[in-house]
């Protein structure tokens, strides 16, 4: 009976447990962003939106910490090198610092309530387009 009750305490000691690691909860993510087009202003006046096909996301966290498993440091629709930004607001706009790439400010803007810009630092206009995931 007392082998009975240690195992017992033993497995419950170890299920009540949760291994600390840095990785982020799913419970965490407020929203979820996947990119579908790029905008390159060739400084013409032809410049539109191009359809992409790619795996690029951007995760808005609870902490006001902004994810994405591609780089957000450069106008680059592959998922090659993820980071992560800060966010604040500036004369109520958001913007984003992507981590490890100083002086990057990367602003967006809420088309709708499904679709965000992100515009890029560049002379001809460099803007991605994400919907937002479901």
């Amino acid at each position: 009976m007392k082998n009975l009750l240690l195992i017992i305490f033993i497995l419950s000691v170890n299920l009540g447990c949760r291994k600390e690691t840095d990785s982020v909860i799913e419970d965490d993510v407020i929203t979820r962003w996947n990119l579908i087009a790029k905008y390159n202003f060739p400084g013409d006046g032809s410049g539109d939106f191009i359809a992409l096909n790619s795996n690029k996301n951007i995760e808005f966290l609870k902490s006001g910490k902004v994810r994405s498993n591609g780089n957000l440091c450069n106008f680059d629709p592959d998922t090659d090198v993820p980071t992560e930004a800060t966010q604040s607001i500036k004369n109520s706009d958001i913007i984003l610092n992507p981590i490890n790439c100083p002086g990057i400010n990367l602003h967006v803007l809420f088309i709708a309530s499904d679709t965000m810009d992100i515009y890029y630092p560049c002379i001809e206009g460099c803007i991605m387009r994400f919907k937002k995931i479901k």
